[in-house]
């Protein structure tokens, strides 16, 4: 008579050779779409979580350590310290293959789960590594990574004052951020940024519409650009204006948003009806260009160049 017993949970059969032998999934190879439903599926029985578990199985979310969906892992054993309940922390480790790759978890959380997720040996290096721990501690700082992919360094302010930090962050898309703490690190607000010489250097073309009641065109000068990493925008223009315009009438709109109205001057181009005469103009906040006196017909050259709040 073969010696493997059945046991049964939540509708699917687990194989046990012995009382020391781990618990199967048998020839069934699951999708697991989250981590709770990893630990839910490996701690749901007091076999499970009191003897591990080993199975193959398929993330479909990309919540495993290659953080890849629909990426085959052998799970080799995975063992909690207790089983789910709303009291106790479940402690869980996981150790798992995919390739030649292999990982180690650990897991916690009562009804909802969290897992760090550290390399022993990667794909290719054919090496055992030293896991990096998510905090280290140096002379006077520490270096932090986060598992959503942003890393920082973080200084006190001495050797003797842990109240007063500051950091630099390093994100996901490269920026590089700087905050500061005064209560030893428990919350932090952001200060600045440290820009990169691509992100100064980028600067974006802003469509400009005319008032035609005042302006019959654009001449091909008339252009703005933004950089919304200094929050710098700057106009030149070139209009033919057919009609006189009032004090206080828009002649432009489109423009980027200054913090304040800001003064603007133009004057009309050479043997235009404009005589070479100037003119006062100012951009308001809602992102108009406006006439602060009456301005003659003519062609009209003009720019001005000034720190913006919003497109």
């Amino acid at each position: 008579m073969s010696d493997v017993k059945k046991v049964h949970a939540k509708g699917k059969v687990y194989d046990i050779k012995d009382s020391k032998s781990v618990a199967t999934l048998g020839d069934a190879y699951p999708d697991i779409a989250t981590l709770d439903a990893f630990v839910k599926l490996t701690a749901s029985t007091r076999e499970q979580w009191a003897r591990g578990y080993s199975f193959e199985f398929r993330d479909t979310g990309g919540w495993g350590p290659r953080k890849t969906a629909n990426s085959w892992y052998r799970c080799l054993i995975v063992r909690y310290t207790n089983p789910i309940v709303t009291q106790k922390n479940v402690y869980g480790t996981a150790l798992l293959t995919e390739g030649s790759s292999l990982y180690i978890g650990y897991i916690d959380g009562t009804t909802s789960f969290k897992v760090s997720w550290y390399s022993i040996i990667e794909y290719g290096q054919n090496t055992m590594w030293e896991a990096l721990p998510a905090t280290i501690v140096m002379a006077n700082g520490h270096f932090t990574a986060a598992p959503s992919g942003w890393v920082a360094l973080t200084s006190h302010g001495s050797s003797s004052d842990l109240v007063n930090r500051w950091r630099l962050q390093l994100g996901q898309d490269g920026a590089v951020q700087v905050y500061k703490s005064t209560d030893s690190g428990a919350s932090w607000q952001h200060v600045s940024n440290i820009l990169r010489a691509d992100q100064i250097s980028t600067w974006t073309a802003k469509t400009l519409s005319s008032n035609t009641t005042y302006v019959s065109s654009q001449g091909s000068y008339t252009k703005c650009y933004y950089n919304s990493a200094i929050k710098l925008a700057s106009l030149h223009m070139n209009l033919n204006i057919t009609t006189q315009v009032p004090p206080n009438h828009i002649i432009l709109g489109g423009l980027p948003k200054p913090f304040h109205d800001i003064g603007a001057s133009a004057g009309a181009a050479g043997g235009s009806s404009g005589g070479g005469n100037g003119c006062r103009l100012f951009v308001r906040t809602d992102g108009g260009i406006y006439a602060d006196q009456l301005i003659p017909t003519g062609w009209f050259n003009g720019s001005v160049t000034y720190p913006y709040s919003s497109l």
